[in-house]
């Protein structure tokens, strides 16, 4: 939703903001969200490679042509992961997850998206 344009031909930093949030890709919002975190760099630099399935897994290994006896999942052994996958919907990342929200007292859907998992605890 882009504001109208000031009448008179004066620069308005309200009606830049507006005309450049509206251009701006959601993978550079989702950084800025990242970045915003209080948290280690490192661990900012993870999320973010993670957000963008740069993390090694055997699925990206396979991608850029490295050889392997499996593509399963080296923490439960029953299909190939995703980043996304290997931090949300794997068994083991699950049962993870669940007992650090029954720990901290927080409740959370999982959404087996790292993305909107970002979104929702933001």
């Amino acid at each position: 939703m882009i504001m109208e344009r000031p009448t008179t031909c004066k620069y308005s930093v309200k009606y830049a903001y507006a005309i450049i949030s509206n251009y701006i890709p959601n993978a550079i919002k989702v950084m800025y969200r990242v970045l915003g975190l209080l948290v280690p760099l490192s661990a900012q630099c993870f999320v973010w490679r993670a957000l963008q399935n740069r993390i090694v897994t055997k699925q990206n290994l396979i991608r850029t042509l490295v050889h392997l006896a499996d593509s399963l999942c080296v923490l439960c052994g029953t299909e190939e992961k995703t980043s996304s996958d290997l931090f949300l919907s794997c068994q083991i990342a699950s049962v993870f997850w669940n007992c650090c929200s029954k720990w901290i007292g927080v409740r959370f859907v999982n959404h087996f998206a790292l993305k909107k998992h970002l979104e929702q605890f933001h």
